[in-house]
């Protein structure tokens, strides 16, 4: 994962010495997408015992349209509809049909309210919040046994972003989000309850 962090951070950097007019807030209609890398926090897989295979991360994508209103040159408020895959986990302990193996893939249908601060040199700084529908799908190989669960919930999620606008229309974004949910690890959990993620997204977006 550090290397696609270090990768989109250089992106992001080097849009910054681009040209650019002036830009300001704009109102309308918006689409925006996203990709990177999703993180589960999926304890057992986070600690695994001794010889056990296991990742935590994965690709993790978003797509979304929306609606956004300038309330001055600077500030803008909007909402967001959009679908993506926050992330995958997996693990193995190596011990073939006489072990355990587990997948886990969370995707979800979001709607978020944000607010952006846009200066004029284009670089702008933004607040995500609001609730998503996680649809955690989990196949499970118990000595040689396959089992296929499936849970949907909706959680709160928030995040954080930076990004360049090149035009008044046109711009990127490096974000992180998380989704609310539970680790394995916690006492309450029941072993069918969404999992917290972290989504570390480049996004493109732009307004109508």
């Amino acid at each position: 994962m550090k290397k696609i962090t270090t990768a989109l951070t250089i992106i992001l950097g080097s849009s910054l010495f681009s040209a650019n007019a002036a830009v300001t807030a704009q109102s309308g209609l918006f689409i925006t997408g996203g990709l990177g890398v999703g993180v589960l926090k999926t304890g057992l897989l986070t600690e695994p015992e001794e010889g056990t295979q296991s990742n935590n991360q994965d690709v993790a994508w978003t797509t979304g349209l929306g609606y956004q209103q300038a309330l001055n040159q600077n500030f803008s408020l909007g909402l967001e509809v959009g679908y993506g895959q926050l992330g995958r986990a997996y693990s193995d302990d190596g011990n073939g049909d006489d072990g355990i193996i587990e997948d886990i893939k969370n995707t979800a249908w979001h709607f978020i309210a944000n607010g952006t601060y846009l200066w004029s040199n284009g670089l702008n700084v933004s607040v995500d919040a609001g609730g998503v529908t996680v649809t955690q799908t989990e196949d499970q190989t118990i000595f040689g046994t396959p089992y296929d669960y499936s849970y949907t919930g909706t959680r709160f999620a928030g995040g954080l972003g930076i990004g360049y606008q090149f035009t008044q229309h046109f711009g990127t974004k490096l974000t992180w989000m998380r989704v609310f949910g539970y680790s394995n690890t916690d006492s309450e959990f029941d072993g069918s309850m969404i999992m917290t993620s972290d989504d570390y997204l480049l996004n493109l977006y732009y307004t109508f």
